[in-house]
This record gives C-alpha cells, structure tokens and sequence, in this order.
C-alpha cells in the first residue's frame, strides 16, 4: 500500500493497527469471503458476498479452472 501511495504521490492518512485488522478478520470469518475492515459495507459490494465461503471458493474454482493453467 505504502508503494501505491508513493508512486502516486499521496499521503497514506491513517493507516489501521495490523492487530486490530487481524482480530477483525478472524471474528468475521464466517461472514466472508471478502470482509473490508473500517468500512461501512465491509462486504465491499463483493459478487460473492451473498454466498457461503465455501460456495464462493468453489464458484471462483470453476471460474479459474475454465481459463486452463496459465489463467
């Protein structure tokens, strides 16, 4: 993230404590698979933020084994 701000310039504003983001991520396992910390949507609009973790993973699979081995 620091390399992103820097190449374009902009200050980094106030970044998250690694050990809080941790411990948020892992009490919101199960509401994954995509859990944005700090945010108001924490879901982040995600196209699999409606399905399981485990059917999201398999939904991803399929679409990753569709492009062959060099996707």
């Amino acid at each position: 993230m620091r390399r992103a701000f820097d190449a374009e310039g902009k200050p980094y504003g106030e970044l998250a404590d690694p050990d809080d983001v941790a411990a948020v991520a892992l009490d919101h396992l199960a509401d994954g698979p995509t859990w944005i910390y700090g945010s108001d949507t924490p879901t982040g609009g995600s196209p699999f933020g409606a399905l399981s973790r485990r059917d999201a993973v398999l939904a991803m699979s399929r679409g990753a084994s569709a492009h062959g081995d060099d996707a």
